[in-house]
């Protein structure tokens, strides 16, 4: 299983927001579906940790990033899942 480092609840709620979005989705499009509201700075920010982390891959469409999912949702949720049954029963 690939193990991948734990996000922050913050971070976690902006990769819910662009695996909602069927893994690719622009800035404007993921503060859309945020549960609440970010200034743009602070969400660059988090983008910029989810790709140096290596969960995002940016690239340039006309004037806008769009942002690409490098990791699925159903891996992270395997990664995690595991992480706390190892955590709880060694």
């Amino acid at each position: 299983m690939t193990e991948f480092c734990r996000l922050p609840d913050s971070e976690l709620e902006v990769m819910l927001a662009v695996w909602k979005q069927g893994g690719q989705a622009s800035a404007p499009e993921i503060s859309q579906h945020l549960g609440r509201a970010l200034t743009a700075s602070a969400l660059h920010s988090y983008l910029k940790r989810l790709e140096e982390k290596g969960f995002l891959a940016c690239r340039k469409a006309g004037k806008v990033n769009v942002y690409t999912a490098l990791v699925t949702e159903a891996d992270y949720r395997r990664a995690e899942s595991g992480a706390v049954l190892e955590k709880l029963y060694g």
